[in-house]
C-alpha cells in the first residue's frame, strides 16, 4: 500500500509576471497614489484649524517627518519582502491568515472599492465642469465609464497601466509647478486679500476647534444664488448629491478627504442665500456712506455680516470715510439714507452709525477671532487631514513582483517618492500662504482658483478644473492597477477563489481580481449617486464618505500591525536593516495608534458601529467561507 501523500506545500508567490518597472517608475507609483485631489482643498481646511502661516508650514513639514518613517516602514518591509500582495502578506506571515484576511475584507469590500467609485465621480464632475456642465445622470453614467476604462486599461498588463499613470503624473506635476510660480512670482498679493469684485459671495470667517473644522467643497460649482455675481461659475443640479473629493483618500483615496479628522470638505456649503452678507467690499466701495446699496435684500438677517471675513470687514470700513468706528457691520442691511421718512421704525435709525453710542461694548464690531494655537486640539485636528492627504506609500507594495531588482529599486523608489510629494506640497503650501496669507486661505474656499485666475487670467480657473481631473483619473489608474494584487495572494494562501491566482497569460493582469473590483466599485457607484436620482430610491442610497470614514480606524490599526511585524522581523538574523532609520517604525507605531484613538474619539457612534459591524461581517466571512491555508511553519519565512 502507498504511503499517503505529504500535505499541499504553501503556495508561494506567482511570478509569471516579468519585472517591467524601474527607479522612475516605482518612484512615480509612490508620487502618483498620494497626490489627488487634496492638494487644492486641504490646506484650506487645515489653515481654518490654524490660521498662522509658520505654524502651518510646520504642521506640513511634521506630516511629512511622519508619512517618511511609514514609508521607510513599507521599504524596509520591500527589501526583505518584495511578494506579491505587499501589506497583506506582511500580516499573513506575522500575524496569521484571520488577521490578513480582515485586512483583505476591509480593503477589497470597503476602503479601496468605494474610493474607486468616489474618486470616478469626482473626476466625471471636472469632466463635467470643463464641458459646461453636465446632468446628474450623465455625470454617473460619465463616472461608470471611467470605471470601465481604467479597469480595461490595466487588463493591458502592469507596464501599461504604469505609462498612463506617469503621464497623468508628469502633468499634475506641471499644473502644480503652475500655481507655485503663480503664487511664488506672478500673482500679487495685495490682489488676493479680498475676494474680487465679480464675487458676490464671500466666505464663511474663521474656523474654531469646537466647529468642527468643516469646510465647503471648492471644487464644486458655487450654489444659484452665489453664481448671480461670478462670472463663469455655474449652478449645480439640486438633485446632485454633494461629493468629498478624496485626498485620500483618501488616502487615497476617500481617507485622505479627511474623513476621519471631521474636516470633510463636503460637510458644510459655503454660504446659502440666507447667510449672504449685505455686500462685497466691491459694493461697499461703490455705495455711499450711510446709504445701504440698492442689491441688498432687505430680508436679511441683522446678523449675517459679523460672520465676513476680516477682509471684508476691513475694506468697508475703508470705503466709508465718514462712517465711525463705533457703527456696527450688523446694521449695513437695514440702514436707510439720510432723507428717511418719518415712518420709519425706531430699531431703522438706532442701527446707524450717527445713533450708535460709542461707549457701548456691545455695539462695537469685532473681527472674528481665529482659534488660539496655544491650544493642543487644533494641531492635532490639523494634523489629521494632512496624514490623508500624505498616505499612499504603501500601494506600490502590492506590486513589489513587478519591480526590477525589487531589494534594491522597491524601498529606495517608496523614499525617493513620500520625499518628492514633501517637496511639492510644502511648495504649495508656501505659494497659497504667500498669496492669501494664513487668515486669507482660511476664509477662501476656492483658493487654488482665486490664485489661478490672479496670474493667469480666465484661463486659470479651467487650469485648476483640468488639472483636478488629472489628478483624479491619475490615482484612480493607480488604485485599480495595484489593489486585485491582494485577490491573488489571498487565493495562493488558500484563502479565497483559486481562479483569482491565475493571471492573464499574455498580460499577466490579475483578470479575475480586476473584474471583480470594478464590479464593487461600480455597485458603489451607483448605489450612492444614481439611486438619489429616483425620489422613491433615494432613501435607501448610502454615503460613501461616511462608510469609508467608518472604517478608518481599522485601516490604521493595520498599519500599526505592519510597524509591529516589522520590529518582530528585526530580530531574526537575516533581517536588512535601512540604514539611519533605526527609530521610524516605532514612531509609525505611536502614529497609528494616536489615529485609530482619534478616530474612536472624533466618530459619532453610528459611524463607529457602521465600522464595527463592518469588520465583524469579515469576521463571519472568513469563518463561514471553506476556504483555509495549508499548515505553514510557524516561523516567519526571513
Amino acid at each position: 500500500m502507498p504511503p499517503p501523500a505529504p500535505p499541499p506545500a504553501p503556495a508561494s508567490d506567482p511570478a509569471p509576471r516579468a519585472p517591467s518597472l524601474g527607479l522612475l517608475d516605482t518612484t512615480l507609483l509612490v508620487m502618483g497614489s498620494i497626490i489627488g485631489v487634496g492638494v487644492f482643498f486641504t490646506p484650506g481646511s487645515v489653515a481654518r484649524l490654524v490660521p498662522d502661516g509658520p505654524l502651518l508650514l510646520l504642521l506640513w513639514a511634521l506630516g511629512a517627518a511622519i508619512a517618511l518613517c511609514g514609508a521607510a516602514t513599507f521599504a524596509e518591509l520591500g527589501l526583505n519582502r518584495p511578494v506579491t500582495g505587499g501589506w497583506f502578506s506582511y500580516l499573513s506571515q506575522a500575524f496569521g491568515p484571520r488577521v490578513a484576511f480582515l485586512f483583505a475584507w476591509t480593503i477589497l469590500a470597503v476602503v479601496s472599492t468605494a474610493s474607486i467609485a468616489v474618486i470616478a465621480d469626482f473626476c466625471a464632475q471636472r469632466l463635467a465642469g470643463l464641458a459646461g456642465g453636465a446632468g446628474p445622470g450623465l455625470q454617473v453614467a460619465v463616472a461608470a465609464l471611467l470605471l470601465l476604462g481604467a479597469t480595461a486599461l490595466c487588463q493591458l498588463g502592469v507596464r501599461t497601466g504604469a505609462t498612463f499613470q506617469n503621464l497623468c503624473m508628469a502633468l499634475k506635476l506641471l499644473a502644480i509647478a503652475a500655481l507655485v510660480l503663480a503664487g511664488l512670482l506672478l500673482a500679487k498679493p495685495a490682489l488676493l486679500t479680498a475676494p474680487p469684485a465679480d464675487q458676490t459671495t464671500p466666505t464663511a470667517s474663521h474656523f474654531s476647534a469646537e466647529s468642527g473644522g468643516a469646510e465647503s467643497d471648492p471644487g464644486r460649482p458655487l450654489s444659484e444664488s452665489q453664481a448671480s455675481g461670478a462670472a463663469g461659475d455655474r449652478a449645480p443640479d439640486p438633485t446632485v448629491a454633494p461629493n468629498t473629493p478624496p485626498n485620500t483618500p483618501p488616502s487615497p483615496s476617500a481617507t485622505k478627504s479627511g474623513n476621519a479628522s471631521g474636516t470633510t470638505p463636503a460637510n458644510a456649503s459655503a454660504s446659502t442665500p440666507e447667510s449672504k452678507p449685505a455686500s462685497t467690499p466691491a459694493n461697499a466701495q461703490a455705495s455711499t456712506p450711510g446709504n445701504t446699496p440698492a442689491s441688498t435684500p432687505s430680508n436679511e438677517s441683522p446678523s449675517t455680516p459679523a460672520s465676513a471675513p476680516a477682509s471684508t470687514l476691513a475694506n468697508e470700513s475703508e470705503s466709508t470715510p465718514e462712517s465711525t468706528p463705533d457703527s456696527t457691520p450688523e446694521s449695513t442691511p437695514e440702514s436707510a439714507p439720510e432723507g428717511t421718512p418719518e415712518g420709519t421704525p425706531a430699531s431703522t435709525p438706532a442701527s446707524t452709525p450717527q445713533s450708535t453710542p460709542a461707549s457701548s461694548p456691545e455695539n462695537t464690531p469685532k473681527r472674528p477671532a481665529p482659534p488660539s494655537p496655544a491650544r493642543p486640539w487644533p494641531f492635532a485636528a490639523a494634523l489629521l487631514p494632512i496624514l490623508f492627504t500624505y498616505g499612499g506609500w504603501q500601494n506600490v507594495c502590492y506590486i513589489a513582483e513587478s519591480v526590477k531588482d525589487p531589494r534594491r529599486n522597491l524601498p529606495r523608489g517608496i523614499l525617493l517618492g513620500i520625499l518628492g510629494v514633501a517637496l511639492v506640497y510644502l511648495a504649495i503650501n508656501a505659494a497659497y500662504l504667500r498669496a492669501f496669507g494664513a487668515a486669507g486661505l482660511a476664509d477662501e474656499p476656492r483658493f487654488a482658483v482665486r490664485l489661478a485666475s490672479a496670474a493667469f487670467g480666465p484661463a486659470g480657473e479651467t487650469l485648476v478644473e483640468a488639472a483636478m481631473a488629472i489628478s483624479a483619473l491619475g490615482i484612480l489608474v493607480v488604485t485599480v492597477l495595484v489593489t486585485p494584487s491582494i485577490y491573488v495572494a489571498l487565493a495562493n494562501r488558500g484563502l479565497w477563489f483559486p481562479a483569482f491566482a491565475r493571471l492573464h497569460p499574455r498580460t499577466a493582469a490579475p483578470t479575475a481580481g480586476l473584474w471583480t473590483q470594478f464590479a464593487l466599485a461600480l455597485t458603489y457607484l451607483l448605489w450612492a449617486r444614481a439611486l438619489p436620482l429616483s425620489p422613491r430610491l433615494a432613501p435607501f442610497a448610502i454615503d460613501l464618505d461616511a462608510l469609508v470614514g467608518s472604517i478608518a480606524f481599522a485601516e490604521w490599526l493595520f498599519h500599526g500591525l505592519a510597524a509591529l511585524a516589522l520590529l518582530r522581523w528585526r530580530r531574526t538574523p537575516a533581517h536588512q536593516r535601512l540604514p539611519h532609520l533605526r527609530f521610524a517604525p516605532h514612531l509609525y507605531l505611536a502614529t497609528a495608534l494616536t489615529v485609530v484613538l482619534s478616530n474612536l474619539y472624533t466618530n459619532q457612534g453610528p459611524q463607529i458601529l457602521l465600522g464595527l459591524a463592518a469588520l465583524a461581517l469579515g469576521l463571519l466571512a472568513h469563518r463561514l467561507l471553506p476556504f483555509r491555508p495549508p499548515a505553514t511553519p510557524s516561523t516567519p519565512p526571513a
